[in-house]
């Protein structure tokens, strides 16, 4: 048994045979520093058990001033408020879990212990993404941002309309505009409204805040660049550039890119990006448009690539290299090239340019067998590709 018990339990004892009158009767005699004090022994245990009661009674009025009002009804309600607390953590679970009555009738009946602000949010969390509203007065911030965020759930079901889902994220909005989560939604509203422009803003500003890593920058981003391209194909190239900084590795963005500078004159820097990223990234479809803008100067820009060691090359500056030499009338080299690369990489491009000489020499047999290694090369490509899905 815990001490404290213990000690009770010996005080009660004492008190109950202090009492009995053959003992309370009964003379006290106390003498300390010359006084001395005589008294019955009942009256002597009742008047030190009310003395002990007034002190401690004392201590909880000065406790209960120093921490305010409200400790001195929580000393008073303690047990009840437990019990009060368990059965009011009993509904939530009721309610968080679904299960029972969802709690409805445990959280009635607790929403006098509850403050006003929760109660209003609990009220809040059962209500379906598509029947949130917005009260005519009186509507918290909290209850407002709770409302909204359910309604703009990417995976709302079912899922509200965009109108109601825009009033909503507004309000909310303008009650924390700081929130960054209430921005994201906020640009996910204006993107599924076709405002693509200020979803944009938004998006670039969480990411300068750093409340977007740049992969969920470029989720975001890249696609709404590329929708302002075609929208405004006067900054077409300006929104693919921003779309290319955060997608570098993409290579339809690159030649998109590229195509949007030749077409506004700007073919040195169009060639430069294709080139630095063929270097990067084994693109023979990047490698082929930048073969057709280098075609007419194929010596020159060969001689340029001379600088890349034909066994560091990757397969799209093998193949360009190829190209070049053999339209700069360089046959030997072009035939060494792409003997190199079909060796190394047996693709289906080297095969092609490879028959596409041997037409232009005459021999039409060896052109033929080339061909056919290329329809093979593209069968077992289509095997492995399908064999990964």
């Amino acid at each position: 048994m815990p001490i404290m018990l213990w000690l009770l339990l010996g005080l009660a004892a004492t008190v109950m045979l202090t009492l009995f009158p053959e003992v309370s009767s009964q003379m006290l005699r106390i003498e300390a520093f010359g006084w001395v004090f005589e008294t019955r022994q009942g009256s002597f245990v009742i008047a030190l058990i009310v003395l002990l009661l007034v002190a401690h009674i004392l201590a909880w009025l000065l406790r209960a001033v120093i921490h305010g009002p409200g400790q001195a009804w929580r000393s008073l309600n303690l047990s009840s408020k437990k019990r009060e607390e368990k059965r009011l953590q009993q509904a939530l679970a009721d309610f968080i879990n679904m299960q029972n009555d969802c709690g409805r009738k445990s959280l009635q009946r607790k929403w006098r212990i509850l403050p006003h602000w929760l109660a209003e949010l609990l009220a809040t969390l059962p209500v379906p993404p598509h029947e949130q509203r917005l009260k005519q007065e009186g509507d918290s911030s909290l209850r407002i941002a709770l409302a909204a965020r359910i309604a703009s759930e990417p995976g709302a079901d079912p899922k509200p309309d965009l109108a109601l889902r825009k009033v909503l994220v507004q309000a909310w909005s303008k009650a924390y505009p700081k929130s960054p989560l209430a921005r994201l939604r906020m640009a996910e509203t204006l993107q599924d409204e076709g405002s693509w422009r200020q979803a944009v803003d938004i998006w670039e500003l969480l990411q300068r805040e750093k409340h977007l890593s740049k992969e969920a920058a470029a989720l975001r981003l890249v696609p709404a660049y590329r929708k302002l391209a075609d929208v405004e194909p006067e900054k077409r190239a300006m929104w693919l550039q921003k779309a290319h900084a955060l997608s570098p590795a993409d290579e339809q963005l690159a030649l998109e890119l590229g195509r949007a500078w030749l077409d506004e004159g700007k073919k040195a820097q169009a060639t430069k990006l294709w080139m630095r990223f063929i270097e990067k990234h084994a693109s023979l479809q990047v490698a082929a448009a930048l073969l057709d803008e280098w075609r007419t100067e194929a010596l020159a820009h060969y001689k340029h690539l001379e600088r890349i060691q034909s066994r560091d090359a990757n397969a799209a500056v093998l193949w360009l290299k190829a190209e070049l030499a053999q339209a700069a009338g360089l046959d030997g080299l072009a035939d060494e090239h792409i003997n190199m690369l079909i060796q190394r990489h047996g693709c289906r491009e080297g095969w092609q340019s490879l028959a596409r000489w041997q037409m232009q020499k005459g021999d039409f047999r060896q052109a033929c067998e080339s061909f056919s290694k290329a329809m093979e090369t593209l069968t077992e490509t289509g095997h492995r590709e399908q064999q990964q899905l």
